[in-house]
């Protein structure tokens, strides 16, 4: 195992998921929040302005909370070099009917496994342990995104790394699935 390779990679992957991170979710603050009232026509949970505290609160945890999740990612990044992941970079390796498939299959099992596991966290003991992190932010800002308790983050960051290693899917659109789960 190259562990400078590996460091390279984490230090890559945290970075671009840093910078997407700030990307979508200062956008929508953006939108919400900063360009004139007047031409906001989204529906707010209130009109009161997030505080700073708040904003910072939600940014600190979702700083950590995008380590835990680079982590899978260097995983599947490592494997898929070394020929240990059902990823694909060859479009004509399936029909391409199949990337829409596969890329519902794969919102479809990550959506149906977030849905469980959030119920799930709401059970009260689970609810105090992990998930009242990101229930602190009781008016939510589109920063807090991936605010989660890093026991949640850890819960979150399993669905997709699995599936990548039973079911094809190819490269393009894992990045397509991984921004839109961002938005």
């Amino acid at each position: 195992m190259d562990w400078q390779s590996i460091l390279v990679t984490f230090v890559a992957l945290y970075a671009i998921m840093i910078v997407r991170y700030f990307m979508v979710s200062g956008l929508f603050y953006w939108l919400l929040w900063v360009r004139p009232q007047e031409k906001v026509t989204a529906r707010k949970l209130s009109d009161v302005q997030p505080s700073l505290e708040l904003m910072g609160r939600e940014i600190r945890w979702s700083l950590l909370s995008s380590v835990i999740y680079t982590i899978p990612g260097v995983i599947i990044i490592e494997a898929w070099k070394a020929g240990g992941t059902a990823l694909y970079t060859d479009i004509g390796e399936y029909p391409l009917v199949y990337i829409p498939l596969s890329l519902f299959l794969f919102l479809f099992v990550h959506d149906t496994y977030f849905y469980w596991t959030h119920r799930w966290m709401h059970r009260p003991a689970v609810f105090r342990l992990m998930h009242r992190t990101h229930h602190y932010s009781k008016q939510p800002t589109p920063w807090a995104a991936f605010s989660f308790h890093p026991l949640e983050a850890i819960v979150g960051a399993i669905a997709v790394p699995l599936m990548v290693f039973f079911v094809p899917l190819h490269v393009g659109a894992l990045m397509f699935m991984l921004v839109l789960m961002t938005v």
